[in-house]
């Protein structure tokens, strides 16, 4: 799965309640990023549900 199909799967999981499954898909995400920018959202995405 590509970057943006972990980072929208964290989302959906994250809108679910589906807190440990959300913080797994934006880890997954998070080595699929060489972005600056684009790791620091998904870092604290993950803070938010982790």
């Amino acid at each position: 799965m590509r970057l943006t199909g972990w980072a929208t799967r964290a989302e959906l999981l994250r809108r679910l309640g589906e807190t440990d499954a959300a913080a797994d898909a934006h880890r997954e995400a998070l080595l699929l990023t060489a972005n600056e920018v684009e790791a620091a959202f998904l870092e604290r995405r993950l803070r938010e549900v982790h």
